[in-house]
């Protein structure tokens, strides 16, 4: 019985490392061959003449920076693999599991499950643990907890990062400030949106975030004043023009013309939400 045990547990091993050596190589060839197929004549051109020089699996350097290349490419799957050659090779480098981390939580959003997150929880937990004042990964380690509903957590390591270097923190106000929202502290979440806007934070889902905030809090001219700068930055979002709409209505609920306008304006957009509203409203 225990020779019988004893030889179904080394099968178990035998496959996996068949699994391991073979099948996952295997299958970065195959994603790697549909990538190439995926770009044209010219870009694939310019991606292997980038890739040639760090053409060798032998050092831990040139494995991360083609690993870096294939990234900026948002060519996820063959970058997880790079890094991770890079860490068999070497794992005592913080940036090799940040930048794994990274790809694997790429992956998991893409393909919208969350099983990406907790293992890319793992790879910046390795990176802080090597570089115990790594911001960046604090930043990710508490965006990816965020994404996780861990709340706390998140809070506690986007804290983190921007105590770390507050002039370097655009990032880290915009996660706590998503924090902050989720927890109601809406005007502590104001003043991490507006950090971040004050740090060249140009995105425009800032400016929507931050209007949301100033709704929750019935602060209508504020919410008007984020939503109308979100518009300017997304002028075919039909969502923003429906938020500001139901702004000014609230804010000049006798006089809607206005705020009927961009509702009208949100449902030439394909914001179906805004016709309801115009009925409510406007007529």
């Amino acid at each position: 019985m225990k020779t019988t045990i004893l030889y179904s547990f080394l099968a178990l091993i035998s496959i996996s490392i068949l699994v391991f050596i073979i099948i996952e190589p295997v299958k970065e060839t195959v994603h790697e061959k549909r990538f190439r197929k995926s770009l044209t004549s010219e870009k694939l051109k310019m991606y292997e003449g980038k890739l040639k020089i760090y053409s060798s699996d032998i050092y831990d350097n040139h494995c991360f920076e083609r690993g870096m290349i294939k990234y900026e490419w948002e060519n996820y799957i063959g970058a997880k693999h790079d890094f991770t050659k890079a860490i068999r090779l070497n794992n005592k480098e913080a940036k090799y599991f940040y930048y794994r981390g990274e790809t694997i939580a790429a992956i998991g959003a893409i393909n919208k499950n969350t099983r990406g997150y907790k293992k890319a929880l793992k790879d910046f937990n390795k990176a802080i643990t090597i570089f115990p004042n790594y911001q960046d990964a604090y930043v990710k380690r508490g965006y990816v907890k965020f994404k996780l509903k861990d709340l706390k957590g998140a809070m506690a390591d986007l804290t983190k990062s921007i105590s770390l270097n507050p002039q370097n923190s655009m990032l880290g106000y915009d996660f706590r400030g998503r924090v902050k929202f989720e927890l109601k502290d809406y005007v502590g979440a104001i003043d991490d949106y507006t950090n971040s806007l004050e740090l060249g934070n140009n995105f425009e889902q800032v400016y929507m975030r931050r209007g949301d905030c100033y709704a929750e809090l019935e602060s209508y001219a504020g919410a008007i004043e984020n939503y109308t700068m979100y518009t300017k930055l997304a002028p075919n979002d039909g969502e923003g023009f429906f938020k500001l709409g139901l702004m000014e209505i609230n804010k000049l609920p006798t006089d809607p013309v206005n705020g009927c306008s961009h509702l009208s304006k949100a449902g030439e957009l394909g914001y179906e939400l805004a016709y309801e509203s115009i009925r409510k409203y406007c007529n």
